[in-house]
This record gives C-alpha cells, sequence and structure tokens, in this order.
C-alpha cells in the first residue's frame, strides 16, 4: 500500500490548464493532502470508490454549482477519476457530460486484470443501473494502454449501452497531443 497515493504526473490537471472556460479541478480524497487526520489508507485502496468518497465529491460539485449556477456540467476523469465521475454523473439535476479518459470502469475486471486484492468497499460503475436521461457519455481509451485495457471496460459498454472511442497514440497517461482534437 502506497504511503502517498499522489501521482507525480496530474494528466486531468494539465488538460484542464488547457480548456478556455471556467473550470473547477477536484482531486480525489487524500491526494494532496495525507497530513489530514481523516485519510486513512482504504481511501486510496479497497475504499476510493465508497459512498462516502462520492457523497464527498458530490457535495463539493453541489456546493461550487450553487455559487457559479452552470446551466450544464461536464465532468472529466482520467483513470480512476473516471470511475469516480461515472457513478457520480446522474447527481445533478441539469444537462451533464461525462467524459472518461482510460478509466476502470469495471473495477472488478481491473482488480482480477492485475491480480490485486478486490476493492471491497467500492462501487463498481459497470454495476451503476441508475438510469439518467440527462447524461450524455463520451469514453476515451488509448489503443496503447497497457494500465486499463479498453477490454476490460465491455461490461460497463455493454450494460450502459455506449461504445468507447479509441484514440490509437495514447497510452494511459500520455494524453497531450490527443486532447487538443478531442477538445475541439
Amino acid at each position: 500500500i502506497a504511503k502517498d497515493p499522489t501521482g507525480n504526473f496530474l494528466l486531468a490537471l494539465t488538460l484542464m490548464e488547457r480548456y478556455k472556460h471556467p473550470s473547477l479541478y477536484i482531486g480525489r480524497p487524500c491526494y494532496h493532502k495525507l497530513e489530514d487526520a481523516k485519510c486513512h489508507y482504504r481511501y486510496w485502496t479497497s475504499h476510493r470508490y465508497s459512498e462516502e468518497v462520492l457523497n464527498s465529491i458530490t457535495k463539493l460539485i453541489k456546493t461550487e454549482m450553487l455559487s457559479r449556477k452552470p446551466s450544464s456540467l461536464i465532468l472529466i476523469g482520467h483513470s480512476g477519476g473516471g470511475a469516480i465521475a461515472s457513478l457520480i454523473a446522474c447527481q445533478f439535476d441539469r444537462p451533464t457530460y461525462l467524459i472518461t479518459i482510460g478509466a476502470n470502469l469495471d473495477t472488478e475486471a481491473w482488480t482480477n486484470y492485475h491480480n490485486w486484492s478486490a476493492l471491497n468497499g467500492s462501487l463498481n460503475p459497470a454495476l451503476d443501473s441508475k438510469l439518467c436521461p440527462q447524461l450524455t457519455e463520451l469514453h476515451f481509451h488509448g489503443a496503447k494502454d497497457e494500465q486499463i485495457p479498453v477490454e476490460l471496460n465491455k461490461n460497463y459498454f455493454s450494460y450502459h449501452h455506449t461504445k468507447p472511442i479509441i484514440i490509437e497514440d495514447a497510452t494511459h497517461s500520455n494524453w497531450t497531443t490527443s486532447w487538443s482534437k478531442i477538445q475541439d
């Protein structure tokens, strides 16, 4: 178990800096702030997609929405952030666009693939059964992604009646070139 879950390269933040409209970056709980007494390793291991984590992020977004009053919402998540975005996307009362980049949308398939411990304290996006008429989904995957190969998410795509968009030259973390094409 990592003592600090924070990665060295923040892809979503790097991509967001290129976005020309008002935006808000929300890191996963306990990333960038380990001195918080509430941070327990379960929040970046078994409970990374727990109700507690999802409610915390949803509450933060709703609070921001009260002050900003957007007519629609775009949730963009990379890797585990995409799993979180997919699990909270139906919680908002306006048109919502879910964009994931190399997301682990079937956490059981993902942990099995890597032979890791099951995420017993987490929800699995592939099993999320909420109907969400205000939601539009786009799921990007790199053809060269070895961390989360697109095939791992087949159950999610089947259940949600959507298909991934494959970017041939992208890996799990190399999206800076492809993002400018996608963003336009």
